[in-house]
């Protein structure tokens, strides 16, 4: 796969692409922005303008061809420091540990935190029923293993959920299996038992996810009206391209890179910013980046959902293009009662 990878992607372009994702991914992802306000001598000394910051806060990092990958990794090597400056390694760890103990003891993975415990304490007492050493000895160290997982999680301030249900899915997976296994030929009441109380544990398991699931995908549906709503005004209104602001539709679902056809939008953030794809959508339009675009090209539109108005809209034609102004043409709604608007703008100049 890494062979693979490396052969598809040697290309200048590919390269630069790939440094610019690695830095973004450490930024957003792992270290986080500073506060502007607070660490605003840190921002100046990194050459970070406050147009910068707030492009980079609103993820609308392609308005910025110097938003680069030198600057991300210096952000994100300015936060690490603050961090570690704030507090020693052992300080870090002992938060982390007071974290863990929480999300372990407490609702905050309800049910699935309970269900581990449960069956961590079945697999221990059935081990030390049986007089299995070896079995006691690996429940143990699967303990210790799982905490070494989170807390190297909770350290480096990444585990969203589909990482941590995924964790508890699988060790409900090996502990049920060592219950099982323990268990097999037995004939007694207690084999019998201990297979119904898995059958429960794996209901009680998979039942909120499901529960969850079905109900997020009834809202999804309804969202991505919205979403189909906007796709269907651009299609119409083809002779402009559209570039959307990444809090705008970041709760919908669709690719956003299908294909080779001459789409005439794009996402101004996200993880296919600077990647060769986004140029050429660019090149096909006769743009050379998306600041030129849409201060300059008479068919350049925004897309902002009604309600996210953001500060940087303004900040950034005041340094752009003094005097502009973003003017409202149309407005855009599905059929759904409630749903978002989506504002589409224009940049004009001062005659």
């Amino acid at each position: 796969m890494w062979g693979t990878n490396s052969l598809l992607y040697k290309s200048a372009g590919w390269l630069e692409y790939g440094e610019f994702n690695d830095s973004r991914t450490r930024l957003y992802d792992y270290e986080g922005l500073l506060p502007y306000e607070e660490y605003r001598e840190v921002y100046e000394e990194l050459g970070v303008s406050k147009v910068q910051y707030l492009l980079l806060k609103s993820y609308n990092i392609a308005l910025d061809d110097g938003i680069d990958a030198r600057m991300m990794a210096a952000l994100a090597d300015a936060a690490q420091e603050r961090s570690r400056a704030e507090a020693t390694v052992w300080e870090r760890i002992g938060k982390a540990w007071e974290e863990y103990s929480y999300r372990t003891l407490h609702r905050v993975d309800f049910p699935y935190n309970y269900v581990v415990i449960f069956l961590y304490l079945l697999v221990l007492v059935m081990c030390l029923r049986r007089r299995k050493a070896a079995g006691t000895l690996l429940v143990l160290l699967l303990a210790v293993g799982r905490s070494c997982i989170w807390l190297w999680l909770i350290l480096q301030g990444r585990y969203p959920e589909r990482v941590t249900v995924s964790l508890y899915l699988t060790e409900t997976a090996v502990l049920a299996g060592m219950c099982l296994q323990m268990t097999k030929g037995e004939v007694k009441k207690s084999g019998l038992v201990c297979r119904i109380l898995i059958l429960f544990i794996g209901a009680a398991v998979m039942a909120p996810s499901v529960q969850s699931g079905y109900k997020r995908a009834v809202q999804q549906t309804k969202e991505q009206e919205e979403w189909e709503a906007l796709q269907a005004y651009m299609q119409a209104h083809d002779t402009a391209f559209y570039f959307l602001d990444v809090y705008s539709v970041v709760k919908y679902t669709g690719m956003q890179y299908e294909g080779t056809e001459r789409e005439n939008h794009m996402l101004l953030g996200g993880w296919m910013t600077q990647s060769v794809p986004a140029r050429e959508r660019l090149a096909l339009w006769g743009c050379d980046g998306v600041s030129e675009a849409l201060t300059e090209k008479e068919e350049a539109r925004l897309v902002v959902a009604s309600g996210l108005e953001q500060e940087w809209m303004e900040a950034y034609l005041e340094e752009r293009a003094p005097g502009a102004v973003w003017q409202e043409t149309d407005r855009v709604a599905a059929k759904n009662e409630g749903g978002t608007v989506f504002i589409i703008y224009e940049v004009i100049k001062e005659e």
